[in-house]
């Protein structure tokens, strides 16, 4: 089904990926591979792949999957001609694996499921402003609306660090509401202690086993308070 996505969003773009120097070598710009068969090649794997969710995984994560090629395909994809806020509706399909794969095992979806949807959600803002600033001057021969090229690259700039801030304490938030388990430095420690144990390390050696589990242990501390 990602591949449908994937492929579908080729042919879409396939006018634009011609004027942008990292996508110009695709097989559709190129005229390597017709546009009918990169169709027909869509259709079959989203079928195939929703078919093998639906009968040999289940209904929700098949559903889901299918939310994510859709909001991928007809609404991400030429959103990006028109508005910066397009970011936020492709980061909806982009962070909905964790839902499928929660789902597929468990047949339901729980808070923790959401919190790692919100995870991703949020990294994928400043990962993908990152790219567009890079490659500002592509976007906009292209006339993709990204926020680079819409509003600058200062603001660009102010809102990956709000986003990477946001990244911080989403990601804290399973520890502070007691839905992750809490790491224990002491395991770290013994760990270090029995592989010194086994190899008969030299002094020098000895120190530095000694420095790797002090190190440990200090880190985990410092996780263990942040998660409460």
């Amino acid at each position: 089904v990602v591949a449908s996505a994937n492929a579908l969003n080729m042919v879409l773009e396939r006018d634009t990926d011609a004027l942008m120097r990292r996508t110009a070598t695709r097989p559709l710009p190129t005229g390597r591979l017709s546009v009918e068969a990169a169709i027909a090649f869509a259709v079959v794997c989203a079928v195939a792949g929703s078919l093998l969710l639906w009968f040999f995984v289940g209904s929700l994560p098949t559903l889901l999957t299918v939310l994510a090629l859709v909001s991928y395909v007809a609404a991400y994809t030429p959103l990006k001609r028109l508005t910066p806020l397009a970011l936020f509706v492709g980061a909806v399909p982009g962070a909905i694996p964790p839902l499928i794969g929660w789902a597929s095992v468990r047949g339901s979806l729980a808070p923790l499921a959401w919190l790692e949807f919100a995870i991703l959600f949020v990294w994928q803002l400043p990962h993908f402003l990152a790219i567009a600033m890079f490659r500002r001057e592509e976007y906009a021969r292209a006339g993709l609306r990204v926020l680079p090229v819409a509003h600058g690259v200062f603001r660009t700039k102010l809102e990956i660090a709000l986003y990477s801030l946001v990244l911080v304490a989403t990601s804290l938030l399973p520890g502070r509401l007691g839905l992750s388990g809490r790491p224990h430095p002491g395991l770290h420690r013994c760990d270090a202690v029995e592989v010194r144990r086994q190899v008969q390390p030299s002094l020098q050696q000895q120190r530095a086993f000694d420095h790797v589990a002090r190190a440990a242990e200090c880190r985990f501390q410092v996780i263990e308070h942040f998660a409460g």
